[in-house]
């Protein structure tokens, strides 16, 4: 018996330790943007670049059209207008952090109520990075999905108890799945919108009920490492 609960110790360190320096796996979070909904584009000069050196992965797009709700109208973006992603990830597409200053920008103007007047002006949407997904689709188009957390911007009201979601297509990518080269991509379109923000420091299902079995296991050597240390 003793033998077997030793084995049993055993495989569950190993277990412990396997979870904690598994890499994530390169999926797409699944992220469906709701409205507010914006849809964007991209421009000569717009677009994804990535540099490996660095880590630091830099998108740029034009946004076109809102949609407050859905399905609904939509309202034109006007005055000057951009859109920009950047932050750092590790060489297996990891978030590692955000660059000085806000991670996600929107600028631009709307007339929400259709009177001529811009009821939204300046610095639209602004976020920090919480999440990132990807997958390679082809040759040359790409799939990209992010999840920012709101910092300021005259929409940030209506994103309240949410955070910035976006769904997008690189198209012309140079991306083949790996984060160890450089790639670009010249054209770029998608949606942003709500989207949840799950809750901070809370394993996932599948992780918790591993943690449950390897626990009892591990628990009489950390009473004897308490008692002998």
């Amino acid at each position: 018996m003793t033998e077997l609960k030793t084995r049993i110790g055993r495989t569950a360190a190993a277990l412990l330790l396997a979870l904690t320096l598994a890499p994530a796996q390169a999926t797409l979070l699944d992220i469906d943007p709701d409205a507010p909904l914006l849809r964007f584009g991209s421009l000569l000069n717009q677009g994804a670049d990535y540099d490996s050196a660095s880590g630091r992965l830099s998108i740029t797009g034009d946004p076109q059209a809102l949609q407050f709700v859905l399905p609904g109208p939509f309202t034109g973006i006007s005055g000057p207008r951009s859109l920009s992603m950047d932050f750092f990830v590790d060489s297996s597409g990891i978030v590692t952090g955000g660059i000085a200053g806000n991670d996600f920008e929107l600028f631009g103007e709307i007339d929400s109520d259709g009177d001529g007047l811009a009821d939204f002006t300046g610095l639209l949407l602004a976020g920090e990075i919480r999440d990132f997904g990807f997958q390679n689709l082809t040759a040359t188009v790409d799939a990209m999905d992010l999840l920012f957390e709101v910092s300021g911007g005259s929409l940030a009201g209506q994103f309240a108890g949410f955070g910035i979601g976006v769904a997008m297509t690189l198209e012309n990518s140079s991306f083949t799945g790996s984060f160890a080269q450089d790639f670009t991509s010249t054209r770029v379109k998608g949606r942003i919108g709500t989207a949840p923000l799950p809750p901070s420091q809370i394993p996932e299902p599948g992780t918790a009920w591993l943690l449950g079995l390897a626990l009892p296991a591990l628990l009489p050597a950390l009473r004897r490492r308490t008692r002998h240390g």
